[in-house]
């Protein structure tokens, strides 16, 4: 079985094969607005986000691929135009309400398809 034979359950089937050109399509993302994005937030933060961020946030401590979120103060993801995986879109939706509506986190952003949550630091009140 070759590579274009199989079933996958893990890739999506138009963007595995890296001979097509639908392999390296953004898929109608801004990449110019996703480089922005990801070069704003400093490497010393935990990230957590959707698959097709991670490389370009690889170079930090801790990534975390989302739905885990863990000690993570940033969360970026895509929400149409590339897989959500291994959640589905709903899903993803479904959790980011529920970290907001927790009043965890907050929209830092939300354009071009990129949704960036910025954890909520509660008030430590003074003695």
């Amino acid at each position: 079985i070759t590579l274009k034979e199989r079933t996958s359950f893990w890739y999506e089937a138009t963007t595995h094969d890296f001979m097509k050109k639908s392999h390296y399509d953004s898929g109608g993302l801004n990449i110019d607005y996703a480089n922005k994005v990801i070069h704003s937030i400093s490497e010393n933060i935990p990230v957590s986000t959707s698959p097709c961020f991670g490389p370009r946030l690889a170079n930090r401590e801790k990534l975390y691929h989302f739905p885990i979120i863990q000690d993570a103060q940033i969360i970026v993801l895509i929400q149409t135009t590339r897989s959500t995986y291994p959640v589905t879109p709903e899903q993803q939706t479904e959790i980011v309400n529920q970290l907001i509506e927790s009043n965890q986190f907050k929209i830092r952003s939300n354009k071009n398809d990129i949704l960036v949550l910025e954890r909520i630091v509660p008030n430590n009140p003074t003695n």
